[in-house]
């Protein structure tokens, strides 16, 4: 008879079980989630579009494509540096966090210019070596 008492027990006691079980895979399902969201958005509010970004991506753009796509990306450069100094000049900015963003764009015109000079150089040597032939 016990055996029967303690069959029924056990039997008494699965739902409980498996209701523990369930609950407590929907809790880490739940907090997972919430971590993996909140990490999303933090990398997301970190990730803005800092004007080094910028002009590296223009820079690369250019390396890419010479040509009409330099014009482009030269006044879309234009256009965001203007935007930045207007917003800066709008903003409260430590003044050691201005001098770095001003030697960044420092050195990003320097390397656009750069980069574009090269890119001048390697065509016309082609274009010189396809007038010859």
């Amino acid at each position: 008879m016990t055996r029967r008492v303690s069959d029924l027990r056990q039997a008494a006691q699965r739902p409980a079980r498996i209701a523990r079980a369930v609950a407590i895979g929907t809790v880490a399902t739940i907090a997972v989630g919430t971590v993996a969201l909140v990490a999303w958005r933090i990398r997301r509010a970190r990730r803005q579009v800092t004007l080094e970004e910028r002009v590296l991506k223009a820079a690369k753009e250019v390396a890419a494509q010479p040509g009409k796509l330099a014009d482009r990306a030269k006044t879309r450069l234009r256009a965001d540096l203007r935007e930045e100094i207007r917003r800066e000049t709008g903003r409260a900015v430590p003044v050691h966090e201005r001098i770095l963003e001003s030697a960044a764009r420092t050195a990003a015109s320097v390397a656009i210019g750069a980069v574009l000079k090269g890119l001048q150089e390697q065509k016309e040597p082609a274009a010189a070596a396809g007038a010859r032939r």
